[in-house]
């Protein structure tokens, strides 16, 4: 569908959205004027107003979520102004904020109730398997920006937050059925009951997705830069392709009013097929084919919080994850992981907070031709403590918040995170911030421990095979961030803008390291390339978004971001450009969305994105059109049916990481029913 044809589309958004603002019906979303006014954490690891938050923090609503249509947490990411979400296939994304985009970005820190899902295997986030009940989220709270003092290594370009409903927020029973051309089938069920003291509920999820269409033209996309000679085989079944089973519980109780308890864990497991260039030192040398993954994993976390009579706050967080995986390679991890904090208000203008945390993980490697080590099980304990310190400077107007975290792990020794955060209100609806910050992305085992192979292709008859080589010498990359803002809030529009420069040193690159000629099991050549840190970068840019009531049933929700990079490779260095690159990001990004109450019963929900192009990987700029139409005929049910992606752009929507191939955007039409008793 070209711009042309998303015009009418837009009209009779616009023509529905005025004709029915009249009838005087009431809103069931969230006014303007409460967006800001939401409680946030995930910033000081305390409830404070969104408006006074001194970071760039957006908080996805339930109801956001609800009237979203996604059903899964990396799709509901979309909405995040500044956050890049690109779907590469049925179940892999490339998300980042503040640059980095690609499969595995490795410098955004994502967390389900403060439990890490970032892969200290392999770095960054497996986002096909995390697949929540999404009416059981209460809210997903994003910072773009550093967060290293209060959540330690890699919460370097953002942090995600994903907090779940307590147990006596879901008290009854729940079903939801989604269905359509590549969302074959996504059935949930909740049962949640009341006790003495407290609540529970436990919960089950299956999802079965598909690929946007063949992998023909993408192969052409991706590796015709590399000019690699290989079969052009459309895979079948389609790439990224597979479904998962996820369950769980949680269970909250009181014992006396000052101590709270909540208990949860769920596991799951799968199978995905991903279409991917495989190599093999014998003919035809790169083949084009299909890996599948049969991921399983679980987890436990238990919580303790202990109010005190002073307003002063303790609590203790304990959790165990396990995960199995086949993609990219095949490992498993373990994590056990301890977090102890207490803030206290040490008069009514200054509060310390402290925190200890450890953390034990295990990861092992199942070597094949494609993943090697000298090292394939390795585990690494992690010890860190954080101070911080909160200041009202003067009442109502100046605030400041001093932080460090002081960190040791077993492949960098001890790495530093300090923060300096200013607030200055100078009226009640306005508000600005400003802070600097350094924050670290440590090495995982596949950077120190693992080669990786991969297909380059003939050289007088034969293969060419490279390797990216480990080195233990890698270093942490260091993030110094300079960042500032401004909000202002009003009974019927709020907006709010971030300016932000970073400064990156001793950033990952892959260099090449020589060539060499290997008989086993036949004759190939093999070039080496060793990771090092090689490469410091600058990113620089901005957002803005708003929430504007232009008449009481209609909300309209505009952003823009813009961001640049500048690498600079280090002095003496002879290297290829394309080795230097981690990850691209789009220049510019626009989001529009319109939220309205056509009756009591039925709502109109359209969104529309831009996103500029990815010069480096050759993929277009891409329009995205979204239109969702529900019906409520009691509390108890909904209806609903979906467009997604009406303009069906031919580009990818993010670059591809790795031996994976990507699939082309294609229409998704969805259909929903959810009911509640």
């Amino acid at each position: 569908m070209s711009l042309r044809s998303i015009v009418p589309v837009l009209l009779v958004s616009l023509v529905l959205s005025f004709e029915s603002a009249f009838a005087q019906l009431p809103v069931a979303d969230m006014s303007v004027e409460e967006l800001l006014d939401v409680q946030v954490t995930s910033v000081s690891r305390k409830a404070q107003r969104l408006a006074r938050a001194p970071a760039a923090v957006y908080v996805i609503t339930q109801e956001e979520l609800r009237r979203s249509g996604v059903t899964s947490i990396a799709e509901a990411l979309r909405l995040v102004p500044g956050m890049h979400v690109g779907r590469l296939n049925g179940g892999a994304w490339a998300i980042s904020a503040r640059g980095g985009a690609a499969r595995y970005a490795n410098k955004m820190l994502v967390m389900v109730d403060g439990r890490s899902v970032y892969s200290t295997f392999y770095g960054g986030v497996f986002w096909e398997y995390l697949d929540l009940l999404m009416e059981d989220i209460d809210r997903i709270e994003v910072i773009r920006g550093p967060g290293g003092v209060m959540w330690g290594a890699n919460a370097v370009n953002g942090v995600v937050n994903v907090i779940t409903r307590s147990a006596r927020q879901t008290v009854g029973n729940l079903i939801s059925v989604t269905g359509g051309n590549q969302e074959h089938g996504v059935v949930a069920v909740r049962h949640g009951a009341r006790f003495k003291s407290g609540a529970y509920r436990v919960w089950g999820k299956s999802s079965e997705r598909t690929l946007f269409g063949g992998t023909d033209a993408v192969y052409r996309q991706d590796y015709s830069m590399a000019s690699v000679q290989m079969s052009r085989t459309r895979v079948n079944p389609p790439d990224g392709s597979g479904f998962t089973m996820h369950g769980g519980f949680r269970v909250d109780w009181d014992r006396h009013e000052r101590d709270q308890f909540s208990l949860s864990g769920d596991v799951y497991g799968g199978a995905w097929r991903n279409s991917m260039a495989a190599v093999q030192p014998f003919p035809p040398y790169g083949v084009l084919g299909t890996v599948e993954d049969r991921p399983a994993g679980g987890n436990v976390l238990g919580r303790w919080t202990r109010t005190a009579a002073s307003g002063g706050e303790t609590s203790a967080q304990v959790y165990f994850d396990r995960f199995q995986g086949q993609f990219p390679y095949s490992y498993d991890s373990t994590v056990f992981n301890l977090d102890l904090q207490q803030a206290r208000p040490l008069n009514e203008s200054n509060e310390l907070m402290w925190s200890f945390n450890f953390r034990q993980s295990r990861a092992a490697l199942r070597p094949a031709f494609g993943a090697q080590s000298a090292r394939p099980v390795r585990s690494d304990p992690l010890f860190s403590g954080v101070l911080q310190h909160d200041l009202e400077l003067t009442p109502n107007r100046w605030y400041l918040s001093l932080g460090a975290r002081l960190e040791h792990n077993n492949f960098t020794g001890f790495e530093f995170q300090p923060s300096i955060r200013v607030l200055h209100t100078p009226s009640r609806k306005d508000s600005y911030w400003a802070a600097w910050s350094r924050a670290v992305r440590t090495p995982t085992m596949a950077e120190h421990n693992i080669t990786y192979n991969g297909f380059a292709g003939v050289a007088q008859g034969l293969p060419v095979v490279y390797g990216a080589t480990a080195n233990e010498a890698f270093r942490s990359e260091k993030l110094y961030a300079h960042e500032g803002g401004y909000r202002h809030e009003s009974k019927n529009w709020t907006a709010s803008a971030a300016l932000f420069y970073n400064r990156y040193t001793d950033v990952r690159s892959y260099l090449p390291s020589g060539f060499s000629v290997q008989y086993t099991p036949t004759p190939y050549v093999y070039g080496q390339t060793k990771v090092w840190n090689a490469r410091n970068e600058t990113i620089y840019g901005g957002e803005v978004w708003g929430a504007w009531s232009p008449l009481p049933k209609w909300k309209l929700m505009p952003s823009y971001s813009w961001l640049r990079r500048n690498a600079y490779e280090l002095e003496g260095l002879n290297t290829l450009k394309r080795f230097l690159v981690s990850g691209e990001e789009p220049a510019h990004q626009v989001r529009f969305r319109s939220l309205l109450d056509l009756t009591s019963t039925w709502q109109l929900d359209t969104a529309f994105y831009y996103t500029s192009a990815f010069p480096m990987h050759k993929i277009a700029a891409h329009p995205r059109l979204d239109v969702r139409v529900s019906w409520r005929p009691t509390r108890k049910q909904e209806w609903s049916a979906g467009l997604f992606d009406a303009t069906e752009g031919p580009a990818l929507e993010g670059p591809p990481e790795g031996p994976a191939l990507s699939g082309q955007m294609r229409r998704m039409w969805q259909l929903k029913w959810v009911y509640r008793f």
